[in-house]
């Protein structure tokens, strides 16, 4: 089966006329590779199978994840953060919010003993659960952007003679959809067994540090990605009362605010944020999902790209922010030349 590749689908989608920067669910995009290194059968959903294409068994999610991991990678094969050899790399994957890095730095965490394991093992849980949800929103914004061009195709395709170049257009329209929507649906499988995961390492922690201010802090991005908005203001009004100047505690306000549909206040949050951690990437790639033009998006994303140039957001949608930055400014900047007769 062909993979999908990020720089085919976004050319695709360029040509069909343009993708829309904002995310419906918390962040965006690349993939990852599927589970922990020692992820069991065992530990996987026993939720009921989605539908798929009729005619089609489905696939593995996890092997449907390994192999869109291997078509877009993020990192060489290389990158020494691949395989963490110590807590704080499992830190620099967190800040990095790298969606490759997260299946090491999970099974890693996972083997050690103490608070600081607990921590940031149900950190990178929580975190490799809403980037997957982010890959799986870009990747179903994907699939609407070219639905009405595969639609169009197609019913020429059926309803008389048609060219070989369109012909050739269609099949490779309906690959792309149908790997979309396949990787998609993967992913979002795979992101709920990741939170599952992290709620289990949050009880964990909270039960050995109740004192503690983080339990709190995971425990309320939880139950955001959740929307259980009712248990997220409960976690987030006792870390409030531990930890007032939590950075992490501006993050979450920022997202609840873009929850009730304050983009202002959201950005204004992450900022802050921002200011506070001047490397805190995961805000940084919020701020490039809440921009809604173009030079607001392209100038987040140059920010990101300071940041982390290998990041999710970058590989799957700076090439499509970047294209529609470029036709703003071409819009805004009047040709050159003398004016003809025919000129407005």
């Amino acid at each position: 089966m062909t993979k999908i590749r990020s720089a085919a689908l976004v050319m695709m989608l360029a040509a069909l006329g343009g993708f829309s920067v904002g995310c419906a669910t918390p962040k965006c995009p690349p993939a990852a590779p599927a589970s922990r290194e020692a992820q069991t059968p065992s530990s996987r959903s026993t939720q009921p199978a989605a539908a798929t294409t009729p005619g089609r068994a489905r696939r593995d999610p996890e092997q449907v994840l390994r192999d869109f991991a291997k078509a877009n990678p993020l990192s060489p094969a290389d990158e020494p953060l691949r395989k963490p050899k110590s807590l704080a790399d499992v830190d620099a994957i967190l800040h990095l919010d790298q969606l490759d890095l997260f299946g090491g730095a999970a099974a890693f965490a996972e083997k050690q003993s103490g608070t600081d394991a607990l921590v940031l093992g149900a950190q990178v849980e929580l975190s490799w659960s809403e980037a997957q949800l982010i890959v799986a929103e870009v990747l179903d914004g994907a699939v609407e952007n070219v639905s009405e061009a595969t639609r169009t195709l197609r019913f020429r395709h059926l309803s008389g003679a048609t060219s070989d170049a369109e012909q050739a257009k269609l099949a490779e329209l309906e690959n792309a959809e149908r790997e979309a929507k396949e990787t998609s649906l993967a992913l979002r499988e795979l992101a709920g067994e990741h939170a599952r995961r992290g709620a289990e390492l949050t009880r964990k922690l909270i039960s050995a540090s109740p004192e503690s201010f983080k339990g709190y802090r995971i425990a309320a991005d939880y139950h955001r990605l959740r929307g259980d908005w009712g248990a997220f203001n409960e976690a987030l009004t006792i870390l409030e009362q531990k930890n007032p100047t939590s950075t992490g505690l501006l993050f979450l306000r920022a997202l609840q605010a873009q929850s009730e549909g304050d983009p202002i206040g959201a950005t204004q949050l992450l900022r802050k944020a921002l200011q506070k951690d001047p490397k805190f990437v995961r805000a940084q790639a919020h701020l490039v999902l809440l921009q809604r033009s173009p030079e607001g998006a392209h100038q987040e994303l140059e920010k990101l790209r300071a940041l982390n140039p290998r990041h999710q957001i970058i590989a799957f949608t700076g090439p499509l922010i970047d294209a529609a930055y470029e036709q703003w400014r071409a819009r805004r900047v009047p040709p050159s030349g003398p004016r003809g007769a025919n000129s407005i």
